[in-house]
């Protein structure tokens, strides 16, 4: 069972480099009656038995790699709408509609980066899995991590900010002092009918709160 995406012209050609065959998770097109289709293969899909158990399986995964995708190259809307199944040499492609569309955006950069010689000429490197495709691998070794980077995907408010710390430190992350204001301010503002928690002395924004909060998940996927 494979997933069925829906991106605009750039996401999908950033799609198509930092998922590409034969590591795990991967973005082909496939041909067929004159139209494509984008498709990702992801392992975990393995188990599903219908289109419905391996659509909801995988939203989770298209949500993390969207995460990961605009980490690198600032922003990725890339939607899941369906499933794809092989009937013999025949597509059987299942369109299942949500209501709902998580959009992801950071500083701008670049899905591939292209090293020339000192004659100009590329230089062909040995086929490798992706920085995107490592981070994903790596979540999904590490499920604290992964929900990590799932609670600081998208548009993150203070409690998905103080969960997203809270699993940082479940997983044996010692958070540094920017960190830690960031997991004060939002242990505050979760509290703030009762007053019970303290702001820190100089408490980052939200914007920022957010901004300290992806790096720090992507080193530890990083190492």
């Amino acid at each position: 069972m494979r997933l069925l995406l829906r991106a605009d012209g750039a996401e999908r050609r950033n799609w198509l480099d930092l998922f590409s065959a034969p590591f795990d998770p991967s973005v082909e097109v496939l041909s067929q009656d004159g139209q494509e289709h984008l498709v990702l293969n992801v392992a975990r899909l393995g188990a599903s038995s219908t289109p419905r158990e391996a659509y909801d399986a995988g939203k989770l995964a298209v949500r993390e790699m969207n995460a990961i995708v605009a980490r690198i190259v600032g922003k990725s809307n890339v939607t899941l709408t369906g499933t794809v199944r092989l009937f013999g040499d025949r597509l059987l492609v299942d369109f299942i509609m949500e209501t709902e569309t998580a959009h992801f955006r950071f500083g701008a950069g670049a899905a591939r980066f292209q090293i020339l010689d000192q004659h100009g000429e590329p230089i062909v490197e040995e086929a490798a899995p992706s920085i995107a495709q490592e981070r994903y691998k790596a979540a999904a070794a590490q499920p604290i991590l992964a929900e990590a980077l799932a609670y600081s995907a998208g548009a993150p408010d203070w409690f998905d900010l103080y969960k997203a710390c809270e699993c940082l430190l479940a997983a044996g992350v010692k958070l540094d002092s920017g960190m830690k204001e960031v997991k004060q301010t939002a242990n505050a503002f979760r509290h703030r009918v009762n007053g019970s928690s303290r702001l820190p002395p100089n408490p980052p924004s939200l914007l920022d709160a957010v901004r300290r909060t992806r790096p720090c998940i992507n080193r530890e996927l990083d190492r």
